[in-house]
C-alpha cells in the first residue's frame, strides 16, 4: 500500500512538472506574441487598439503566472492555494471590466468586441470582485484555511499508525509543527504577493497614464 501511494505521489508532482512547463512556456511565449503584434498595430497607427491590447494580454500573462506559482507551492511545500485560483478570477473579472470601459470611452476600441455588455453586468462583476476581495481578506486572517494538504505518503506514512499511543502523540505533534511551518511559509507568501501587487498597481498606472496621453 505504501508504495502504491509513493508511485500515485511521484505521478502526481510529475504531471504538475509538466503543467508548470507548459504554463510558463505560454506566458513567455504569449508575452513575445503579444509584444510583436501589439508593435505591428502601433506601426500601423493604432497605438490606442495597441495598448488596450497590451493590457489584455499582460492581465493573462499575469493570470497564467498565479497559476504557476500555485503549482510551484504544490510541488515544494506538498499544499494546494486557494488565494491564487480568487486573484485569478478577480484578474479575469477586471480584464473584462477594462474591455468594456475603454468601448465607452475610446471610440477605436470598438474593435475590441464585447458591445452588448450592460451596466448592470458591470455592477455584477464589480459586486463579484467584492466579494472575492473579502474571502481574500478572511483567508488572509485565518491562513489556515488557504491550504489543502495532499494526499502523499508524507500524510499517510505510517508512522504511528500502527504503534503505540504514544507514537501517536509524536505524529500529532509533528503535525502541529507542520501545520506552524505552513502558516510560516503562507505568511512570508502574502509578503511577496503583496510587494508584487503593489508593483503591478504601479505600473498599470503608468499605462493607463500614457493611454489617455496618447489618446
Amino acid at each position: 500500500m505504501h508504495k502504491v501511494q509513493k508511485l500515485l505521489t511521484w505521478v502526481e508532482e510529475s504531471l504538475y512538472t509538466v503543467v508548470g512547463i507548459i504554463l510558463g512556456g505560454g506566458a513567455a511565449m504569449l508575452l513575445v506574441w503579444s509584444m510583436i503584434d501589439q508593435g505591428m498595430l502601433i506601426v500601423q497607427g493604432e497605438v490606442v487598439i495597441a495598448i488596450l491590447g497590451m493590457l489584455d494580454r499582460l492581465l493573462l500573462v499575469v493570470m497564467l503566472l498565479e497559476i504557476l506559482h500555485t503549482v510551484r507551492i504544490s510541488l515544494q511545500d506538498n499544499v494546494f492555494l486557494i488565494e491564487p485560483f480568487m486573484a485569478v478570477a478577480i484578474i479575469a473579472i477586471i480584464r473584462k471590466m477594462l474591455v468594456v470601459i475603454m468601448e465607452k470611452s475610446i471610440p477605436e476600441a470598438e474593435k475590441l468586441g464585447n458591445s452588448g455588455t450592460t451596466l448592470i453586468e458591470l455592477g455584477v462583476m464589480t459586486g463579484m470582485i467584492l466579494v472575492l476581495v473579502g474571502c481574500i481578506a478572511l483567508l488572509r486572517r485565518f491562513p489556515q484555511f488557504d491550504h489543502i494538504g495532499h494526499m502523499g505518503p508524507m500524510a499517510h506514512d505510517g508512522h504511528g499508525g500502527h504503534g503505540s499511543h504514544g507514537s501517536h502523540g509524536g505524529s500529532h505533534g509533528a503535525h502541529e509543527l507542520g501545520k506552524d511551518a505552513i502558516s510560516s511559509r503562507l505568511t512570508a507568501i502574502y509578503e511577496k504577493k503583496e510587494e508584487k501587487a503593489e508593483k503591478a498597481e504601479k505600473a498599470a498606472e503608468q499605462t493607463s497614464d500614457e493611454a489617455h496621453r496618447l489618446a
